[in-house]
């Protein structure tokens, strides 16, 4: 029995050391990774790359930029054609699982670097507002970037401890981060291990897209909006709080109105009327998804003239021919 116990333990031994090899080898050998990836059906394990990118450009000071522009995913797609021809304004917009956490330290870093900043565009929707770092997506949209951009310590203690929290001691670590950020295989296997764990272990219902406070903002949200508000009157910037375009449908109407009570109950909505007064409506077909317009430049030009004029804000943005 002795014998067969020690041949058990070095047989898992081996088995780990090995896995635990070809893991290390998928991160830094990008053909291998791309092998098992076929083979494992990991492929659509993508690397989330908005993030980090532009955290680390919000940081870099030798560029023209004295303004930002954030926001969720409607914004990322909606502004992807200007990026090119845009040297006054960055515009750093990702999507919603990034949180209020990640818009924050974006303008944070972008301020401090650039001392002639002079306006902040946030550009968001309820969904956003109600945003927390949940099991799905958090810990690829935001502890991965953030490790990856060097920016983890700007958020606060306690969103680090909750995050700890949810995915654990190892998976917090710069040498976990990058084995999750170079391989498909990798992020497969992390992934459904936390949702296992969640589920299975801790019983947790996770059978929702993402994790949201309904009809509330977050406190996360809530939080990081207040840093980023403190952030800009330190530095002399102008925050203006913009909304994203809606579908034009009962449902947006009664979305908007869901989102006023939302400011009410956190005390905003008489600091930022503005916000409800730059709503636009476009009709249903415009957007693929009832959320994000299709990816079109004449149509996306015209949406973004549209804002400008209605909000008489950024007019140094400059269109895509």
């Amino acid at each position: 029995m002795g014998k067969y116990m020690i041949k058990m333990i070095s047989f898992l031994l081996l088995l780990g050391g090995l896995t635990a090899g070809i893991l290390g080898l998928c991160a830094v050998c990008e053909p291998l990774d791309r092998c098992l990836a076929f083979l494992t059906c990991s492929e659509d394990y993508s690397r989330e790359d908005v993030a980090p990118e532009v955290l680390k450009t919000a940081q870099e000071s030798d560029n023209d930029y004295h303004s930002i522009l954030v926001g969720d995913s409607v914004s990322y797609m909606l502004f992807a054609n200007a990026r090119e021809v845009n040297d006054k304004i960055f515009l750093a917009g990702n999507t919603r699982p990034c949180t209020m956490a990640t818009q924050y330290v974006l303008v944070k870093k972008f301020v401090e670097s650039h001392p002639a900043a002079k306006d902040v565009y946030l550009f968001y929707s309820k969904e956003s507002w109600e945003s927390v770092i949940d099991v799905k997506c958090g810990y690829s949209y935001v502890i991965v970037p953030h490790m990856q951009a060097g920016t983890l310590k700007a958020l606060e203690p306690e969103t680090l401890d909750e995050a700890e929290g949810k995915f654990g001691p190892l998976l917090m670590t710069p040498f976990m981060a990058n084995l999750f950020d170079r391989s498909f295989v990798n992020r497969k296997i992390i992934l459904n291990s936390l949702l296992t764990y969640h589920e299975d272990v801790l019983g947790e219902d996770l059978s929702a897209p993402f994790e949201r406070t309904y009809n509330q903002i977050s406190p996360l949200a809530l939080q990081y909006f207040q840093k980023m508000t403190e952030v800009c009157k330190e530095h002399q910037v102008t925050l203006h709080l913009i909304h994203d375009p809606l579908a034009d449908t009962p449902e947006k109407h009664e979305e908007v109105e869901q989102e006023k009570q939302m400011f009410m109950d956190a005390g905003l909505y008489n600091d930022w009327q503005e916000y409800f007064e730059s709503v636009l409506y476009y009709p249903e077909e415009y957007f693929f998804d009832g959320v994000h317009f299709h990816v079109e430049k004449e149509m996306n030009n015209a949406v973004i003239h549209d804002i400008k004029e209605h909000t008489g804000l950024m007019q140094d943005l400059k269109l895509q021919p």
